[in-house]
């Protein structure tokens, strides 16, 4: 199905209880299928074929005021973004894309939630800006998995934000112009941090992640940055763990730079290097920085 130069392959709207979209191929001069559910009830679009928008339009634009909001499709692309959800109801948010997820401007995936859980599955995503950008106010989890490389060609390759439960991502490779994921839990459970690929971000920081939660943890392969490669900050109840089965390279700043004032602090690593220490740790405020290889565990005693 297409749309006209200037308009949307599908737009539609709903003010009773459900809106159910299904459809195979879709192009829209702006977006290729717009959505917007005022009803009392779900929101849900499936798409087994690609959803194309245009310049300045998304390929999927999905908005929800009534329970849960539910998007499967396969490409999107859009010159905007490739996949927009903004779900205020008060269910969850579901998006599962099997193929490329694209915005060449701005955003690959962008998802807003204020119901219960947040759940993205991808492969491929690329954003001119940010490749996933997840953003969970609702009660429940965030959850991220993409099997398949992210990219933020100027900004984030992952940006994830809770403020409900437990936040979860997983990775392969990604990479951002300034971070390669950015995660902020401010919820009441877990971070979960496990990339299979190379983390990049090329200008601040490759893996940044901050809890206020219970526990931190980060399990990563290789991380590299022209600033800093990874940063942990744990103000949460319970334990800081890093473990890394790869070279962590900091151009300029600090390899792995570690803050906790939780329980146990854990570090477990390969090679780690920085331009200006290769750890760097902070835990319940006694400072320790550390530049040789290292491959060490340490818990509530002293560090090496």
């Amino acid at each position: 199905m297409r749309g006209g130069a200037t308009g949307d392959g599908i737009n539609a709207r709903n003010f009773g209880t459900n809106l159910t979209l299904q459809t195979a191929f879709v192009s829209g001069g702006n977006h290729g299928v717009y959505t917007r559910n005022d009803g009392g009830g779900a929101l849900d679009v499936t798409s087994v074929g690609r959803v194309q928008g245009g310049r300045y339009g998304d390929g999927i634009f999905a908005t929800n005021y009534g329970t849960d909001l539910t998007i499967h499709t396969t490409a999107a692309t859009g010159g905007r973004s490739g996949i927009y959800a903004s779900n205020s109801g008060n269910g969850e948010l579901r998006i599962a894309s099997s193929e490329a997820a694209i915005g060449t401007s701005h955003t690959g995936v962008s998802a807003a939630n204020c119901g219960t859980d947040l759940t993205l599955q991808t492969t491929e995503v690329s954003g001119g800006a940010v490749g996933v950008f997840a953003r969970n106010s609702g009660i429940g989890a965030l959850r991220i998995t993409s099997s398949e490389a992210v990219t933020g060609t100027s900004g984030t390759g992952v940006y994830a934000r809770n403020q409900g439960t437990d936040l979860t991502i997983q990775t392969a490779t990604v990479t951002g112009g300034s971070f390669g994921i950015l995660a902020r839990n401010w919820g009441s459970g877990t971070l979960d941090i496990t990339s299979s690929g190379l983390v990049t971000g090329t200008n601040s920081t490759g893996i940044f992640a901050e809890n206020s939660g219970t526990n931190l943890s980060l399990q990563a392969a290789a991380v590299t940055s022209d600033g800093d490669g990874i940063m942990a900050y744990n103000t949460g109840s319970g334990a800081l763990r890093i473990t890394t089965s790869g070279a962590v390279t900091a151009t300029r700043r600090i390899g792995i730079w570690a803050r906790n004032y939780g329980t146990d602090l854990i570090l477990q690593t390969e090679a780690v290097m920085g331009g200006i220490s290769g750890i760097q740790v902070s835990h319940n405020g006694r400072e320790h920085s550390i530049s040789r290889r290292v491959a060490w565990l340490s818990q509530t005693g002293p560090m090496p």
